[in-house]
């Protein structure tokens, strides 16, 4: 299901057009149908349909899924999206620390890329089952 599928999903629930949406989230016409092409769209667009729609942003980019796509035992356990998100003031060319709503937002898309099918893929390739630098696979 791609990212527009499952906007549109949610906006049907509410008995709302994806025009109605676009609208309401101050968004420019037909602007979600591009997200029938992309798994990044903008932080600001999610977090204004998210809004709309009354959920969460991780809702969105997680699609509804409460947890990894693939089994938990297969994937590798130390990883704290906390700690990426607290760490990440220094990927930016800012001078300040980042804002709560910065923090949200970057934890919703590490989130929703950890759970998506290529996270999970790149977690079994690149990650480990513990903290002592031990590839997690065989």
């Amino acid at each position: 299901m791609t990212l527009f599928d499952w906007v549109k999903k949610l906006a049907d629930d509410r008995h709302m057009s994806i025009a109605e949406l676009e609208r309401q989230a101050k968004l420019s016409e037909n602007y979600l149908y591009t997200w029938k092409r992309t798994e990044h769209p903008r932080s600001s667009s999610v977090e204004a349909v998210a809004k709309v729609l009354q959920c969460s942003v991780a809702d969105i980019l997680n699609r509804g899924k409460s947890g990894p796509v693939q089994d938990n035992d297969s994937l590798p356990n130390h990883i704290d999206i906390e700690d990426i998100v607290a760490n990440a003031a220094i990927l930016t060319s800012r001078n300040h620390a980042l804002s709560d709503e910065d923090r949200s937002a970057i934890t919703a898309m590490l989130t929703g890329y950890l759970n998506s099918k290529e996270g999970q893929r790149r977690l079994r390739k690149y990650g480990t089952k513990d903290n002592t630098g031990e590839n997690g696979e065989d």
